[in-house]
């Protein structure tokens, strides 16, 4: 079993996201507690753990997606390095507002309603990326499907920050830890996870306590104050957001 990494997040603030909880790995998460990006998901850390969505791209086999993000990719390495990944980060909203903006926008996930979207507190180090989605739903593909890699103006503006028009959709993409804020919310995913996985009470019992005392090694590190021992920096993240 991989163990949660002892955190060290220097900052945090709110963000919005909003979750297909009917999807046993995303409900699997939220009853957890928390959405963590790749490179958090192990330590050390190991490449050969990728994003949620890197995984449903393959999933699903959806090749002309996989080119252009590997596309925005090579573009970020080369020329904005500064920027977090799409590949290995998690994608926010910056506000409720702008979240709510995008409910019944055909142009996004079915499950993009209001009952999936959840605030969550983001502890991060390295600062987040904040850039304009427009230029991706309205990328210029082919009849494949992918975009041409001789035309690469409008992702470079997409990285560099810009705006593409006068209505932008600021996307959050971020390295870190998310934790989910909403009790409630967190006991539904948890019936739902038993349910779905009858079999296996214990084990999920098990990954939602270990989440909340932060282990690392296979070692609880829940003690805020034994003498000579630090304090988790999971458990103290999640009493101050008073998360149990």
């Amino acid at each position: 079993m991989q163990h949660l990494p002892a955190l060290r997040l220097k900052q945090s603030t709110r963000v919005y996201c909003f979750l297909d909880l009917e999807h046993p790995a995303v409900a699997w998460a939220v009853m957890r507690g928390m959405l963590v990006s790749a490179d958090f998901a192990s330590s050390p850390q190991n490449p050969g753990f990728i994003s949620f969505m890197q995984a449903g791209i393959v999933e699903t086999l959806n090749n002309p997606r996989l080119f252009n993000e590997f596309l925005l990719e090579a573009v970020r390495l080369s020329s904005f390095p500064h920027q977090v990944s799409r590949m290995r980060g998690m994608f926010f909203f910056r506000s409720r507002d702008e979240a709510e903006a995008r409910v019944g926008d055909c142009r996004w996930p079915p499950y993009f309603k209001a009952k999936n979207l959840l605030e969550l507190e983001l502890g991060y180090d390295i600062p987040f990326t904040d850039v304009d989605a427009n230029f991706i739903t309205h990328a210029h593909v082919g009849e494949d499907g992918r975009i041409s890699i001789t035309d690469l103006q409008q992702v470079r503006r997409y990285w560099a920050g810009d705006t593409y028009n006068d209505n932008p959709v600021w996307e959050r993409i971020a390295y870190g830890v998310a934790l989910v804020l909403d009790e409630q919310v967190r006991r539904q995913c948890y019936d739902y996870v038993r349910q779905t996985f009858s079999a296996s009470h214990i084990p999920i019992l098990m990954a939602r306590l270990a989440s909340e005392a932060g282990t690392r090694g296979g070692a609880c590190r829940a003690v805020p104050s034994a003498p000579g021992r630090e304090a988790c920096p999971v458990m103290l993240f999640m009493e101050r957001c008073r998360i149990s």
